[in-house]
Parts: C-alpha cells; sequence; structure tokens
C-alpha cells in the first residue's frame, strides 16, 4: 500500500474525506475531502455496470479496483431508472400527518401497492406554485427488493454508509436560478433521463422527469418539454420569463433553443452553472449530482432511504473510536517531542538538589559544572532571603504607620469627648482597642446623658454609637451609663 493510500485511509476513518458510490445505469465514484466549507476533489471515475444481477460483487470489484485507498465509510447514492420521483404540492395539513398523505397521494399516482415500495420525502418549501398555503415536497419510491439489495451490498462488501440518497432529481441544482418572483424553467438530460422543473423565488415549484428510449427522437422530446411548460401556463402559474436548457451536445441544445421559441413563444437559452458551490468544483457536469451532497442546496434537497437498523450504533461506534485512537496518537507523538525537553530538566533539577546539599552539609564539589550550580544555588538562596527580608520590613513599615494613624486619631477622639462632655456627666472607664472603644460612666440626670450621646454622634471620629446598658442608683438621682463606639481611623 502507498503512502498516499495510507493517508487517503486516513483521512477517510477521521471522516474528513468522504467516498460517494452511485449505482445507476453505470458505477460512480467520487472520493472529496470536505472540511466545512472547504472541499477538494480527490478522485473520481465511472464504469459501465456489466452484470446487473450481481450487484454486490460489482460494487466490490468496482471499489477495489478504482478506488484511491481500501474503502470502507461510503455514502451511497441512488440514480436507478427503477426509483421514480415524484413532485407532490400538498394543501397546507399538519407536519406530523404529511407521511400518510404523502403514502396514498404516490399509490394513487403510480399505482403502486405500500407494502411493497419504500417511501422517502423531502420538504422543499412551505408553498407551492398556485400561491396559496400548502407544501412543497419531492418524493422518491424505491422497490423493497432493491432497497434490501443495498443493504445486502453493505453487509457483504462490509461497508459502513452515513446514507443511502436518492440522486435522480439533483443534476438540476447547479442550474437553479438566483430568486426572483418570476418563474423560470430548467430543462436538463443525464443519460436515459429528461428532468423538468419550474423554479419561482429560487424554489422547485413544478418538477418532472421523462425515461428516453435508447433510440431517441428530438421532436418527440420536444414536444414533451413544450407540454410540460403549457401546462403550467394553463394551470395559471406565474409569467414564465425563460427556459434554461442544457442538452447531451451542442447542436441538440441548437435544436431545443429553437423549437422551444417556435412552439411555446418562450425565451430559451443554454443552461449555466449558476450556484458558486458549483462553480468552484473543477469535475465533470456528469459527477455534479454527487457533489451536490457536499453543498447546502443539496442537503435540502436529498431524499434518504433507511440504512440497515444496527448501522446508527456502529457509525457513532466507529467515530469515538477512529477520533480517540488519533487523540491518543497526538499525546504519543506530543509525549515524544517533549522527552528530551522534559530529561534534560530533570538532569538540571538533579545538579541543583546536589547543589543544595552541598551547601547544606559543607562537602567539597567535585567538578566544576557542580562548583557553577552551587555558587548559582547560593545566589538564589541569598536572593531569596533578601526577599523574604524585604517583605518582612514591608509589613513593619505598614504597621508602623497604622499606628501613627490609630494613635493621631486617638488622640483627636479625646479631645472631642473632653470637648462634648456635659458638665453633669463624668467618665469613669475609657478603653480602645482595635479600633473599637468602650466608656462607662454615670451622669446626674436623664438629660445629661441624652446631651452627651447627641455629642457623640456628631463627632466626626466616632461612628457605630450604641448604649449597651443603662441603670439609676438606688436614691434614683444618678444614672449609670456603659457606651459602645467605633473610632474612624
Amino acid at each position: 500500500m502507498s503512502i498516499r493510500s495510507l493517508w487517503y485511509s486516513l483521512l477517510e476513518r477521521l471522516h474528513l474525506l468522504h467516498v460517494v458510490v452511485d449505482i445507476g445505469e453505470e458505477l460512480r465514484l467520487l472520493e472529496i475531502i470536505s472540511i466545512g466549507p472547504w472541499k477538494r476533489i480527490v478522485h473520481t471515475h465511472s464504469e459501465a455496470l456489466y452484470d446487473d444481477h450481481r450487484l454486490v460483487f460489482s460494487v466490490q470489484r468496482f471499489l477495489e479496483k478504482y478506488a484511491t485507498h481500501s474503502v470502507q465509510r461510503v455514502h451511497l447514492a441512488v440514480s436507478r431508472l427503477s426509483v421514480i420521483s415524484q413532485f407532490l404540492p400538498l394543501p397546507d395539513i399538519p407536519r406530523e400527518k404529511l407521511s400518510q398523505l404523502v403514502e396514498w397521494q404516490l399509490s394513487k399516482l403510480l399505482h403502486l401497492s405500500p407494502q411493497d415500495v419504500v417511501i422517502g420525502y423531502n420538504i422543499l418549501s412551505r408553498t407551492h406554485f398556485s400561491g396559496s398555503p400548502g407544501w412543497n415536497i419531492l418524493a422518491a419510491v424505491m422497490k423493497k427488493g432493491d432497497l434490501h439489495l443495498f443493504h445486502e451490498i453493505i453487509q457483504e462488501a462490509h461497508l459502513l454508509p452515513y446514507e443511502i440518497v436518492f440522486l435522480g432529481h439533483v443534476p438540476l441544482l447547479p442550474y437553479l436560478p438566483p430568486r426572483s418572483d418570476q418563474a423560470e424553467g430548467i430543462v436538463v438530460w443525464q443519460g436515459h433521463r429528461m428532468l423538468l422543473a419550474i423554479v419561482e423565488r429560487g424554489e422547485i415549484v413544478q418538477y418532472q422527469y421523462q425515461l428516453l428510449p435508447e433510440n431517441r427522437h428530438l421532436p418527440t422530446e420536444l414536444k414533451q418539454i413544450s407540454q410540460f411548460f403549457s401546462e403550467y401556463i394553463k394551470l395559471g402559474g406565474n409569467y414564465l420569463v425563460k427556459i434554461h436548457l442544457k442538452a447531451l451536445s451542442e447542436e441538440e441544445e441548437t435544436f431545443f433553443l429553437e423549437g422551444i421559441l417556435e412552439s411555446i413563444n418562450i425565451l430559451a437559452e443554454r443552461a449555466e452553472i449558476v450556484s458558486r458551490y458549483f462553480r468552484k468544483a473543477t469535475i465533470p457536469d456528469s459527477y455534479m449530482d454527487m457533489y451536490a451532497l457536499f453543498t447546502p442546496a443539496g442537503k435540502s434537497y436529498r431524499i434518504g432511504f433507511p440504512l440497515p437498523s444496527q448501522m446508527g450504533y456502529r457509525r457513532l461506534w466507529d467515530g469515538i473510536v477512529q477520533w480517540g485512537a488519533v487523540l491518543c496518537t497526538l499525546l504519543v507523538v506530543v509525549a515524544l517531542l517533549l522527552s528530551p525537553w522534559m530529561l534534560l530538566t530533570h538532569a538540571q533539577y538533579s545538579l541543583y538538589k546536589k547543589a543544595e546539599e552541598i551547601l547544606a552539609t559543607g562537602q567539597p564539589v567535585q567538578n566544576e559544572t557542580l562548583e557553577k550550580r552551587v555558587e548559582e544555588v547560593r545566589l538564589l538562596q541569598t536572593l531569596r532571603q533578601y526577599q523574604q527580608e524585604k517583605s518582612r520590613y514591608e509589613q513593619l513599615l505598614a504597621e508602623a504607620k497604622s499606628v501613627s494613624i490609630e494613635s493621631s486619631n486617638l488622640k483627636m477622639v479625646l479631645v472631642s469627648l473632653s470637648q462634648a462632655l456635659p458638665p453633669d456627666v463624668r467618665l469613669e472607664k475609657l478603653s480602645f482597642q482595635k479600633g473599637k472603644g468602650e466608656m462607662v460612666g454615670e451622669a446626674k440626670s436623664s438629660k445629661g446623658l441624652q446631651n452627651f450621646v447627641k455629642a457623640l454622634l456628631d463627632s466626626p471620629y466616632l461612628s457605630g454609637i450604641s448604649i449597651a446598658e443603662v441603670k439609676r442608683s438606688e436614691a434614683r438621682t444618678v444614672v449609670e451609663f456603659r457606651i459602645l463606639f467605633e473610632v474612624r481611623l
């Protein structure tokens, strides 16, 4: 296995390289690296499907022969003629009842029994072409036998599928015109299909495809095109300004452009890729429908069919295992890259520990390298002692400033108390501790005590004045008190 194959296999395991396998009139392969909005086409290949009866073997051989690596994870795309797609403009009903109505509508239109087929559908827009409220539905029908055949391919080839998705109508997406209030038509040929659509406000509101015989007859195809657009006009659809047409050759395009103008008098022009998501893809037009799976328009127009029941669990487990292995590998690589630095750091640390031991015990220095480390450790210890002494002196200086400020404020408190003390009030005890104070004394009258408390409240140096205790003496002439306060430092 080459380095290129190993690299692509790793990207696939990390779900960054996606492999799309389309099973239709031929087998097609698209490999694309998709990381957010950035995409790069790695490889494309197609081959005629020679043996439709041995489909499992054909797909296995095709992947083994033409894929760039051993493929395990795939997007299975379906563009087989046996899968029928249908546009359904449905009335305004609750969303949860759409599946029943889609099933009933398809069984009536296609005369198929619901027990024999699998139905997939996608909601394109909220209103249909008549302008009244409703649902714009694109549906596809596949036989259960065909779906079981796809499940068998998954099991026998040991593939892990992301999805089984129908691509029959997707070739229209690169040619969708910009959003406009007027209606425009699109006609695109792909293999034995002729796809026709009406676009209003950037949404497909009418869709139809015609299966073409081996011996094509251009006038008959022109008649079918004219009939499709004429019926839209008769039903009262929006004004149809032009038709974009993509045929299999320039000669055919010229024939149909002139024929449409003559038959229904509507301007027709060659279709060009409009969407920027498709213009960037440097691949043939025949692979545009597979590339559309990775564009916003393709994701909104896809029709999916159910995977085997155990696939959801397998995909989740596969993602956990693959990314877990990558993370473990990255940790090992980082550890290996950092190991020289870690060993060097450990060696330096061992030398410094030895130098500290020599300084502590006074042992003789053994070599020049160790002598340098001893000098460095001695300088570090001296610097550490200096830092400790500096911190201690800064703390002492801050405490001294605090004591100085507190002492100055206490002096002012004593002055304030002496000024506020009335003649009939006497203090017996005055104490301060950590900004809190207490005074105990007696007053000859209640009024004297009131005047003293009022003077304390007006002092700018005291706060939190509270009378903790007041009692009268037995003679009821002297009032004893205890007052608590705080000093504003």
